[in-house]
């Protein structure tokens, strides 16, 4: 055997394969480098300034939380809270403060905080959705992660809701800024959210609970409106 051939060979091997390992790793930083594209039935939105938009919850109509089997039937009085958008991505964050809160059938005070009636939830991510689109395109907000445990009849009663839910944009004016937006969470009985899914198909998204008192998990609904206001006069477009 030709001892430099072989050598010239094997250089010429390592060579290509080296050759084809680095046009791997700039092939996946290119990919790597490109904006995050929404999945299927997600839309983006543009904020009218900067990376990222903050806005106030705030709502002053009844919020009420129940379950097909009554294991929770808690109504607020008023709503708030804090959300953010952040530009040219289909998510944000949303944290909400439920205050007024309590229990129908004990007529008791709930809270998670140190003030009777106040329920905060956990940071939970926002999704731009497209409910439906077709006859008529109805677009949406889905809150993922809800993980909230209260507490009611002086910690008597508690209860954790955990889980998923999906709200309806009123009049989202899709490709118009806007300084506001209005959400309505629906029930189409209770314990049954009205809507479920994304372009009406795939995974259902609910929201469940219990009450800690060895009970087994049932699904829940939240029926409310939201008024998101964005701060310092920013905008949201949404793309949908």
């Amino acid at each position: 055997m030709d001892l430099a051939a072989f050598t010239f060979e094997r250089c010429d091997q390592m060579s290509k394969k080296l050759m084809l390992l680095a046009a791997g790793v700039l092939a996946a930083l290119a990919l790597s480098a490109l904006p995050s594209v929404a999945a299927a039935g997600e839309f983006t939105a543009d904020c009218g300034s900067g990376a990222t938009c903050s806005g106030t919850v705030e709502s002053t109509g009844i919020t009420t939380l129940g379950t097909g089997g009554g294991l929770v039937a808690v109504r607020c009085s008023a709503t708030a809270g804090t959300t953010t958008q952040t530009s040219g991505s289909s998510t944000g964050a949303v944290r909400l403060l439920f205050t007024g809160c309590e229990d129908e059938a004990t007529e008791t005070s709930c809270k998670n905080t140190t003030t009777a009636g106040a329920i905060t939830t956990n940071s939970m991510v926002s999704h731009n959705i497209i409910i439906s689109a077709t006859p008529t395109k109805i677009v949406g907000v889905l809150l993922t992660g809800a993980n909230v445990t209260f507490e009611c009849l002086g910690g008597f009663l508690k209860q954790t809701v955990t889980g998923n839910i999906i709200g309806q944009v009123e009049d989202p004016e899709c490709g118009i800024a806007r300084t506001h937006h209005t959400i309505t969470f629906e029930q189409t009985s209770v314990g049954q959210q009205k809507y479920k899914q994304i372009t009406t198909t795939g995974t259902s998204f609910d929201l469940t609970a219990n009450n800690h008192a060895g009970s087994t998990y049932e699904t829940a609904s939240q029926v409310g409106t939201a008024h998101v206001n964005y701060a310092g006069g920013n905008t949201v477009k949404l793309t949908c």
